[in-house]
């Protein structure tokens, strides 16, 4: 396996769309919750949103979005930050994709030791071999 097979764990993360008026958002929520007639663009306090915010009352912070692209991470990392739930995850699909000629993302830490680039190495020619013998994609990963 050649160096090009190989990538070191550095992460980039891009926003590539948020709301743009977040306490405007935020506020109509809370305006919702509390009275009737709803008021777009009122003022309220910092104050009351930290209230909020202790008192566990969170739905209305969640009509505030962004989203990420987050780049050159492992999969453990995806299992980590998917686990939590926090948000909605889109991943590049290990069921529709060919692995082949994906690079493995290693920790710098390790990228060099001898018995983790051979360990490297098998997964990859088993994945190689087990698609050769006819196993569908989505199952050899």
């Amino acid at each position: 396996m050649n160096e090009d097979s190989y990538k070191e764990y550095t992460p980039s993360v891009n926003i590539i769309n948020r709301t743009e008026i977040p306490l405007t958002v935020i506020y109509l929520a809370m305006d919702l919750t509390m009275k009737k007639n709803i008021v777009m663009n009122s003022k309220k306090s910092e104050h009351l949103l930290k209230q909020l915010l202790e008192m566990n009352h969170t739905s209305i912070f969640e009509h505030v979005n962004y989203t990420f692209l987050i780049s050159d991470v492992s999969r453990n990392f995806m299992a980590q930050i998917t686990r939590h739930r926090m948000g909605s995850f889109t991943c590049s699909s290990q069921h529709y994709q060919h692995y082949e000629d994906y690079p493995f993302v290693i920790d710098k830490k390790w990228k060099d030791n001898p018995f983790v680039r051979q360990a490297v190495e098998c997964s990859k020619e088993c994945y190689m071999l087990l698609k050769k013998a006819g196993c569908p994609k989505e199952e050899v990963r």
